[in-house]
């Protein structure tokens, strides 16, 4: 049974008589070299640019089959004319009149049609014998097809632009591509690259892709979730210098299965595949190119480029720049907290967190409702009983959900106050939890909010010039600053109730908003 990216030459044929063609034919040409050969230089038109004079491509191979990239400099024309004849003609009678940039006597002419030529051999030896190129070489669709044969990145990308569905694998385009589109407005891909420490990251996976394969084939890249150390790789890969080259041989793989099948097929070892699915690096020795290892934040053995979080400015900017106003970049980018997972579900993308998988997510509606707390201040692990869960398994949860990928939960050790809980992004967290809220967790979280934020603050009671010394007296709040600080955003987040959160919420979302409101 024939494979979706089995490609014939009668594929081809069918495939040059579309629309398309003409400006795709350059650049399934230009992906073949590359993914073939070592090309000291290679251009070849696409697109819009086919429009244009001069030659279709030129070239510089250092090596590569040479029944397809001679060896040496050559300049091309494609073409996928029904007059097959005609166009050769015309295309080698305007060329051997103006060569340049090339030397004619050094160069070798090579023909590409799109159709099927059965003389092919015939009109490259007559013209061959004009001499007026060192030699001359005619490809049509069967050679095409051959040439697939030895470039399965090509040949898998090829398959979906005949319209066929090749399941289990992805080109770096079309990855990044649906990433950006995931929301609404689309989000830049760019902003995966953004910050100091990611440009560093971006470095190692530059320099590691400038190595020879046997010094070093495998490359992990850490980042919060799999998913975004994919759009990681695959943007540094598309930004490289060497960007047709890995575009050419880069394979992103979605199944075990179709990594295997890959990994079996002839020209494998010149691929870089970037594996998407679990365990992989138990698959790495199946492989004998290049891989890229993507991991969450819980998968990692010393990962080689290490993304953090980005900073919210550079997030704002970005947004401001190219989606949305300034005003609203600036709200999302501090709600995302510097986590494009984040960042992605606060603009529509429907995927739900994986957090709320764990088994103890009821324990985390009261840490939706406190957002911050302390651990080891004991009026904090009172407060949190009295939202119903014991502080022993919250602080559990908290620890876990810290370490996890797309982590909800953050850390904040000071050296002061000590160890405390908060969400990573309160809006996100409600956004995932709020439809989990019953009335009467509500009400006992207003009574709770009230009794701790009306609390009087025994500083107060203090003369004027000795407040400053309070700590050492003991006249402090009861309650760390960190679950006050938490309670009062919550307050805050639900009496303003924006439009985002109001589709979450709905109208009881606004009932919690006005009971919390008029009870404090």
């Amino acid at each position: 049974m024939a494979r979706p990216w089995d490609i014939s030459g009668d594929d081809i044929v069918g495939w040059a008589a579309r629309a398309e063609a003409p400006a795709l034919l350059p650049v399934l040409v230009r992906r073949l070299a590359f993914a073939t050969g070592r090309l000291s230089r290679f251009s070849m038109r696409g697109d819009g640019g086919t429009r244009l004079g001069g030659w279709d491509g030129v070239g510089s191979v250092i090596d590569g089959p040479p029944m397809f990239l001679p060896a040496g400099t050559s300049g091309w024309e494609l073409s996928v004319r029904e007059d097959v004849k005609g166009k050769l003609d015309e295309d080698f009678e305007s060329r051997s009149a103006n060569a340049d940039p090339l030397d004619a006597a050094t160069s070798t002419y090579v023909a590409v049609t799109g159709r099927r030529y059965t003389k092919k051999l015939e009109w490259a030896a007559i013209h061959r014998s004009q001499q007026v190129f060192a030699n001359v070489v005619c490809l049509d669709a069967d050679d095409l097809a051959t040439w697939l044969e030895l470039a399965p990145s090509v040949t898998r990308w090829f398959a979906t632009k005949l319209g066929r569905i090749v399941d289990g694998v992805l080109d770096l385009e079309t990855f990044v591509e649906a990433w950006s589109r995931r929301t609404n407005p689309a989000l830049p891909s760019s902003l995966v690259l953004l910050g100091v420490d990611r440009e560093r990251a971006a470095a190692t996976v530059h320099d590691w892709c400038g190595r020879a394969a046997e010094q070093s084939r495998v490359l992990q890249v850490q980042a919060d979730t799999r998913d975004e150390a994919i759009l990681f790789a695959a943007s540094c890969l598309l930004s490289s210098a060497q960007r047709e080259h890995w575009v050419s041989r880069s394979i992103i793989v979605e199944s075990r299965e179709s990594f295997r099948a890959l990994a079996a097929e002839s020209g494998s070892e010149d691929l870089l595949l970037i594996p998407q699915f679990d365990n992989a690096a138990d698959a790495a020795g199946q492989f004998k190119g290049r891989i890229i290892l993507p991991v969450g934040s819980d998968e990692a053995n010393k990962p080689a480029a290490v993304l953090d979080s980005i900073p919210y400015g550079l997030i704002a900017r970005a947004l401001g720049d190219e989606t949305m106003s300034i005003s609203r970049a600036e709200q999302v980018a501090r709600d995302s907290g510097g986590k494009l997972s984040v960042l992605q579900r606060l603009l529509g993308h429907p995927a739900a967190p994986r957090w709320l998988q764990v088994s103890e997510v009821r324990a985390l509606i009261p840490m939706l409702f406190v957002g911050e707390w302390r651990p080891k201040n004991e009026p904090d692990r009172e407060a949190i009983k009295r939202l119903g869960v014991s502080a022993d398994d919250l602080e559990a949860v908290c620890t876990r959900l810290s370490t996890c990928p797309d982590a909800p939960i953050e850390i904040d050790s000071s050296r002061w106050h000590g160890l405390s809980f908060r969400w990573a992004s309160p809006r996100d967290a409600w956004r995932a939890l709020s439809a989990r809220v019953s009335a009467t967790e509500t009400r006992n979280a207003v009574n709770v909010a009230v009794d701790i934020l009306a609390e009087g603050d025994p500083r107060f009671t203090m003369p004027k010039e000795e407040r400053f010394i309070a700590p050492l007296r003991r006249k402090t709040l009861r309650h760390s600053g960190a679950l006050r600080r938490g309670l009062a955003r919550t307050l805050v987040m639900l009496s303003i109730f924006d439009e985002d959160l109001s589709r979450v919420l709905g109208t009881r979302g606004d009932r919690k908003s006005t009971r919390l409101n008029s009870s404090h």
